[in-house]
This record gives structure tokens, C-alpha cells and sequence, in this order.
């Protein structure tokens, strides 16, 4: 999990806590914040593919 991961949690179990939001709404946001990371990892990974192209093709040229 990472920082932003965490500290978003922590804002929305707050919000669950002072009945700021529902039970349904937390759920909703929390799945939210999990598939942040999937989405964040997806990038990273292609960014990280696309460097490794870029310095290979740097090499050989």
C-alpha cells in the first residue's frame, strides 16, 4: 500500500467515523483507493518498458 494509499484510507474511515458518509459510500470509496494502486502499477510498469526500449535503442544507434 502506499503513502497516498494509506492516508486516503485514513480520510475516509475518518468521514465513515463522524458520519460524514455511509457504510455503502465508504465501501465504494475504499475499492476506489485498492484499484489506485493497480492502475498506478499498470503505468509504472509500461513507463518502465518504454525507458528499457528507448535506452537500448540508444545503445545500439
Amino acid at each position: 500500500m502506499t503513502l497516498e494509499q494509506v492516508v486516503l484510507t485514513m480520510i475516509n474511515d475518518k468521514m465513515l467515523d463522524n458520519g460524514q458518509i455511509s457504510e455503502k459510500l465508504h465501501s465504494s470509496i475504499q475499492k476506489d483507493i485498492f484499484s489506485l494502486l493497480a492502475s498506478d502499477t499498470a503505468a509504472m510498469k509500461r513507463e518502465k518498458e518504454i525507458n528499457s526500449s528507448y535506452q537500448y535503442h540508444e545503445r545500439i544507434s
